[in-house]
C-alpha cells in the first residue's frame, strides 16, 4: 500500500504471540528495509489505513485485543503512534459444551461521513465468533473516538458490510448480511440460530431486517453495478453449510424495504460454497458471476442470473 502516495508502496508484516498475548508490526520502505517496528501488548485482529490527519497520507489503524477488551491505534507512514482508544469489551462463552475463549474478533473498520455533518465517523463491526458476543456495528466520532451509538445483533456478520445512501439524502445507511453459526448469542430479538440481512440508518435506528433461514445458513451482501447503468444494486447470496429442502439463490434486493426485485435459485441438492465472485469478462459493461458448490461444480452466470456455462472440478 502507498501511505504517503510518493508511487512507492510500503509493506506491513505482523508478528503474534498469543501464548504471551503479545504482537508487533514492521513497517518496511519499497526496498523491503525495515522503517521501524511497533509492539502492541495483546494480539492484532485487524488492520486498514485511511487518512485519520486529513494531510493527504494514510495512517495505519490496528486493533488488538488484550484481556477482555479491544483497543484501537493509529500509527502514521514513519511508524509514530498518533492515537489510542477503547472500542469494545467482552468475554468468554461458557455452556455444557465447553469453554470458548474471547478474541475481540472484527469484521470491518470504516471511517467516512454516515450523518452529513461534514466530520467522519469511525464504524467498527465486531464479529466474535465462538464467544458469540459482541457482534453489530458500533460507531464512534472519527477524532475523539466516543461512543456515538451501537447496534447489537445476534447472528454473525457474514462478509464485508455495505454503507450507502438509499434515498439520496446525503446520509448513509449501513448493510449488512449474517450466518447462523449457533454460538448461543442473542441481541435486539434476533439470534444466531437464523440468518438475517440488516439495514439500520446512521443513528442506529433499524430501517428494516428480514430473516433468510436458520441454523447454518447464511446471506452474503454485495453492492455492484450488474448492468453498467451507473446505479449500483444490492446483492443478496444465500447459502446454506448443508444440504436440505430449501435451495441455494441469488437476490437482487430493494435496497429501502429488503424485498427482492429478481431471484435465482439453483436446483442442486448439494449446498453453495463460500466462494461466489463478481467479474467482467470482456468489454462489455454486463458483469457476471461466478459461484460453485461443495461438490465442485462452477457455474457462470450473465448479469440476468442466466447460465453462461458450467464446469465440474
Amino acid at each position: 500500500m502507498d501511505l504517503d502516495h510518493d508511487g512507492n508502496d510500503e509493506y506491513i508484516s505482523f508478528e503474534s504471540d498469543p501464548v504471551h498475548n503479545k504482537s508487533d508490526i514492521h513497517l518496511l520502505n519499497s526496498d523491503f528495509n525495515l522503517i521501524d517496528q511497533v509492539n502492541f501488548n495483546g494480539t492484532i485482529e485487524y488492520a486498514t489505513h485511511f487518512d485519520w490527519t486529513g494531510d493527504g497520507i494514510d495512517e495505519i489503524v490496528i486493533a488488538y485485543t488484550r484481556n477482555d477488551s479491544s483497543f484501537l491505534r493509529i500509527i502514521d507512514h514513519n511508524a509514530n503512534i498518533l492515537a489510542e482508544a477503547f472500542l469494545f469489551s467482552g468475554k468468554p462463552r461458557v455452556d455444557s459444551s465447553g469453554t470458548y475463549a474471547w478474541t475481540g474478533q472484527i469484521n470491518s473498520i470504516f471511517y467516512t461521513d454516515i450523518d452529513g455533518d461534514g466530520s467522519k465517523e469511525l464504524i467498527v463491526f465486531p464479529d466474535e465468533a465462538f464467544a458469540g458476543a459482541p457482534r453489530g456495528v458500533f460507531v464512534y466520532d472519527g477524532h475523539t473516538f466516543r461512543l456515538k451509538w451501537k447496534y447489537k445483533i445476534g447472528p454473525f456478520i457474514l462478509n464485508k458490510p455495505v454503507i450507502l445512501d438509499v434515498n439520496n439524502d446525503g446520509k448513509k445507511e449501513i448493510l449488512f448480511g449474517t450466518s447462523a453459526p449457533c454460538n448461543g448469542n442473542k441481541a435486539n430479538g434476533t439470534d444466531d440460530r437464523h440468518s438475517y440481512l440488516f439495514l439500520v440508518d446512521n443513528t442506529g435506528y433499524l430501517l428494516w431486517r428480514r430473516p433468510f433461514g436458520e441454523q447454518f445458513t447464511g446471506v452474503r451482501t454485495f453492492y455492484v453495478d450488474i448492468n453498467g447503468d451507473g446505479r449500483p444494486q444490492v446483492l443478496a447470496v444465500v447459502q446454506k453449510r448443508y444440504a436440505g429442502s430449501s435451495k441455494p439463490r441469488i437476490e437482487i434486493i430493494n435496497p429501502a424495504n429488503g424485498t427482492p426485485l429478481a431471484i435465482r435459485t439453483f436446483p442442486y441438492a448439494n449446498p453453495f460454497s463460500w466462494n461466489f465472485a463478481v467479474l467482467q469478462s470482456d468489454r462489455n459493461p454486463d458483469k457476471e458471476f461466478v459461484i460453485s458448490n461443495k461438490t465442485g461444480e462452477v457455474i457462470l452466470l450473465n448479469s440476468r442470473f442466466e447460465e453462461i456455462r458450467q464446469k465440474h472440478l
